[in-house]
């Protein structure tokens, strides 16, 4: 409970801080870094965060920007995000194939008629 408190303060601070037209980097990536980080602290799964940076990363990227942090930084970001995600969702994938299989070749078995 106190990471989701914890998120929330932080959260709401970071919202009252943010200015959408800023430049600098504080405005630009420090505090949507720390906006990231409180959610997580409010949902506390990793899959979720890391598919809305990736997708907010995406979004902000512009590879003809002249500040590095369109053009450089929020790409890289969104990139690593993806994997980050993809490996996550990989992983469960992988974890309830392996959990299942057992009882998936039971079913494919054929059944002995009772003698």
């Amino acid at each position: 409970m106190g990471r989701r408190i914890t998120g929330v303060i932080v959260l709401s601070g970071c919202l009252l801080a943010y200015d959408p037209a800023g430049t600098d980097l504080l405005q630009r990536g420090i505090i949507p870094a720390l906006m990231a980080v409180a959610a997580w602290g409010l949902v506390q799964n990793l899959a979720a965060v890391t598919l809305g940076v990736a997708v907010l990363g995406g979004i902000h990227s512009d590879f003809t920007a002249p500040h590095w942090l369109d053009r450089l930084a929020y790409p890289a970001i969104s990139l690593a995000a993806g994997v980050t995600f993809g490996i996550i969702v990989w992983r469960r994938f992988r974890r309830r194939v392996l959990a299942t299989h057992e009882e998936r070749w039971r079913e494919r078995q054929p059944r002995n008629p009772v003698q």
